[in-house]
């Protein structure tokens, strides 16, 4: 099961990175976004969850956080399809 997000480090105090992952005991050493003093930046992720649906974010530096799930991939599903963008 996985989360399809968009995330973005707001204005951090220093220079780090934030890293999404599943819940676990020991944080990935992989990034997300990695960002600068007083920017803003975003990325797009498909993040795996914990076994309860749980999603963590890791930030190595102090930063306010904009989280949007835009997808969700049950267990079990092998592919995703995309859909084209249609206005309705």
């Amino acid at each position: 099961m996985a989360a399809i997000v968009n995330v973005t480090a707001v204005f951090p105090a220093d220079a780090g990175y934030l890293t999404l992952y599943p819940c676990t005991p020991t944080v990935p050493t992989t990034s997300t976004v990695n960002y600068f003093a007083g920017t803003v930046v975003p990325n797009g992720a498909v993040v795996s969850l914990s076994p309860t649906g749980s999603l963590c974010v890791f930030a190595l530096a102090a930063t306010d956080i904009a989280l949007d799930v835009s997808g969700y991939v049950p267990s079990g599903v092998a592919t995703v399809e995309l859909a084209e963008p249609a206005r309705l």
